[in-house]
């Protein structure tokens, strides 16, 4: 028989122990990512990390700590004593798979979960999937937790006692518990910009903890009010002007007649592509095409997320916090909708991916941006001869260009817009046909290679098919990237978003190379701007054509900033975290993205981003 108070310190330190394996867990999986981090800053994290490990753990079991310790008969007998350990295992268990998936996470955005739990609630099947892919993490995770469970048995069977001195030992347990939850004993409760106290971005990834990241920002994302400045100062920023509709924009101009086919590309990346400075041979389609068309060399990815350059591509709405994303809300409110323009103007409109159809509700989101056709994976079946038909969890982007020319065989003449998804870049890596394993198969960032250079030949494959069709020659194509594939890279930020860009339409536009600052949130202008359209439309920026933007707004996790041709700046809503701009630009450009995030959060609140 012990205390209640010995039994809760047991509790406390089986917490903190579970945070500091995953800790080292984290540090050793990403050792190049942490490489740099000095002992001092290492053991720094390590130290300081222990303030948000007690904050998080206690917050969801203080209560039942705290019953434990009350100096009364039922909460020291041997049920309420049996309750309080198997409730505090199951919190265990639930910390223990958030912060496995947070490490493994973390290797492909170089950062912890913020609200992705939130979202992956909508889309299970892809939790599922992810299973064997990981399945020796997934084993381990069980293994750990069977001999958790099995010490919790004899753990929960020791029987307590009531403390000396009990209502003493209450009241300071209670006032402790009330400052480690708070993380402080000021004013202010601890949050994720006090990580960020030395201003090194990669000792604060090593403070934190995922399970911390993900509940503060899910819950601050659900009611989030942004009111850095008066409305008119916010619109004033941003050079708008104060109206029912802020954002409406319309060109005047002659319809080109012009088909359009965007390709979206699964964490391509410049990396890895020989015609943005690579050396390896796996993108020659691509490469030929970048130097016939206008390539942008400085563009970036509004987020870190697939859905989030869905988001900025189709719709021109940045995913900001706070305010839902594409497939979980967003898609209620009033915003431009490409496809409806497209329908205005007769035009046919197919979407694909070659993941599933209903992932992440994309056959959903298709309907309601106006498209007329929708394929997925169900719609794709092999062609190619693959080792494992099903190694590609997110489809096979050869099957996905030629559905893609199929679908483009309409049978009027009617103009069109196609949009395509590819999957196959994504973890897992599968095994390809042997003529297209251009290096050895490793399942790691080799196999990665050869699955650039199998896409790249999906690519090419496509066009050359699409060259024997009289539309191609007034079709503009557009190649480009969801998100950067951060897994392999360094984790320096603006690694982590720049994307490849390129228009090509030999007939339409003379070979260039752009290297004005560029963004995700721009190709929905761009587009209706080639097809020359006079609709009204909604969005915070031009189309390329149009305007020299002067920062990338970008979003990561809870994180916003902004990429200018002079460095970037990152915040948190609520402190500058990191900078590499002199001190006036940097005002200026925090001052561009607060009133940028307080605008659109108040626009879509208000339902007045578009009419």
């Amino acid at each position: 028989m012990i205390s209640a108070i010995t039994k809760t310190g047991i509790f406390i330190l089986i917490l903190l122990g579970i945070f500091l394996l995953a800790r080292i867990g984290l540090y050793i999986a990403h050792y190049d990512f942490f490489a740099e981090l000095t002992l001092f800053e290492t053991l720094f994290a390590f130290i300081h990390g222990v303030r948000f490990d007690l904050s998080i753990g206690l917050t969801f079991l203080f209560l039942f700590l705290l019953l434990l310790n009350l100096p009364f008969k039922i909460f020291v007998s041997k049920i309420y004593n049996q309750i309080t350990s198997w409730v505090f295992l199951l919190a265990m268990i639930v910390y223990i798979f958030i912060l496995v998936g947070d490490i493994l996470y973390f290797g492909y955005v170089k950062r912890h979960l913020a609200d992705e739990l939130l979202l992956l609630q909508g889309d299970k099947t892809f939790l599922l999937d992810m299973v064997p892919v990981y399945w020796i993490e997934t084993l381990l995770g069980f293994i750990f937790i069977a001999m958790l469970a099995y010490f919790w048995k004899k753990l929960a069977a020791i029987e307590v006692k009531k403390n000396p001195y009990p209502w003493i030992t209450f009241v300071a347990l209670f006032l402790l518990f009330f400052v480690a939850i708070r993380g402080s004993v000021g004013t202010k409760p601890i949050s994720v910009v006090n990580a960020y106290t030395s201003g090194n971005s990669k000792e604060a990834s090593l403070t934190l903890n995922g399970v911390f990241t993900a509940y503060h920002y899910g819950r601050r994302s659900q009611n989030e009010d942004f009111s850095f400045y008066p409305q008119q100062e916010a619109l004033e920023i941003l050079g708008l002007q104060e109206r029912e509709f802020p954002l409406k924009k319309s060109y005047a101009q002659k319809r080109s007649n012009l088909n359009v086919v965007v390709v979206m590309m699964e964490s391509w990346s410049p990396r890895y592509i020989d015609s943005y400075g690579a050396d390896l041979g796996i993108t020659p389609n691509f490469d030929a095409f970048a130097k016939k068309g206008v390539k942008f060399t400085n563009f970036y990815a509004s987020g870190q997320r697939s859905i989030e350059g869905i988001q900025a591509a189709l719709t021109g709405v940045p995913p900001i916090k706070g305010v839902p994303s594409l497939g979980f809300g967003l898609e209620i409110a009033n915003i431009t909708r490409l496809g409806e323009i497209l329908e205005r103007n007769n035009y046919e409109k197919v979407f694909l991916q070659t993941s599933k159809r209903g992932s992440f509700y994309m056959d959903a989101i298709a309907t309601a941006l106006g498209f007329d056709r929708y394929f997925g994976m169900e719609d794709m079946p092999p062609l190619l001869e693959y080792p494992d038909p099903e190694g590609a969890k997110f489809g096979w982007d050869y099957e996905g260009y030629m559905k893609l020319f199929d679908a483009l065989e309409s049978p009027d003449e009617q103009n069109f817009f196609a949009f395509l998804f590819t999957g196959s870049t994504h973890t897992p890596y599968p095994r390809l046909p042997a003529f297209l394993e251009k290096y050895p198969y490793d399942g790691e960032e080799q196999s990665f290679y050869n699955l650039v250079y199998y896409s790249d030949y999906a690519l090419g494959e496509f066009m050359k098919k699409a060259k024997t069709k009289e539309w191609f020659e007034d079709t503009v194509f557009i190649f480009t990237a969801d998100h950067a594939m951060a897994h392999y890279q360094s984790g320096e930020f603006l690694e982590g978003f720049h994307v490849p860009f390129v228009i090509y339409s030999p007939k339409h536009f003379a070979p260039a190379v752009e290297t004005k600052i560029a963004s995700q949130i721009q190709i929905m202008p761009t587009i209706i701007d080639i097809l020359g359209f006079d609709d009204s439309f909604y969005a915070f920026d031009d189309s390329l054509f149009k305007t020299d933007a002067q920062a990338a707004f970008i979003y990561s996790g809870g994180i916003v900033g902004a990429i200018t041709k002079k460095g970037y700046l990152k915040h948190s809503y609520s402190n500058r975290l990191e900078t590499t701009l002199d001190k006036q630009l940097a005002l200026e450009v925090e001052r561009r993205i607060l009133a940028k995030a307080q605008i659109t959060s108040r626009l879509i609140k208000e339902n007045r981003f578009a009419q």
